[in-house]
């Protein structure tokens, strides 16, 4: 009767362990597609401010030259009055 019951222990202990092998097995895949996710979106953002970015520097190449093209300008009517 003992040794019976030490089999039925041993056994749920057994399923008790495939369960949780079970349950854990998607724990990981998850959190890996989740990180994907997170890194997909983290891509897109550093896409958006990489455009963002040469906006900027377009924008600011064009106010210089328009800067410069004034101060020609105002130079040229100091010089005519």
């Amino acid at each position: 009767a003992r040794q019976q019951q030490l089999n039925r222990d041993v056994a749920a202990v057994i399923r008790l362990a495939e369960t949780a092998l079970v349950l854990n097995e998607g724990g990981p895949t998850y959190e890996a597609e989740k990180l994907a996710a997170k890194n997909r979106m983290l891509e897109a953002e550093i896409s958006e401010l990489e455009n963002d970015l040469l906006d900027l520097k377009s924008k600011h190449e064009n106010y210089f030259k328009n800067m410069e093209e004034a101060r020609l300008t105002a130079e040229q009517l100091d010089k005519t009055n």
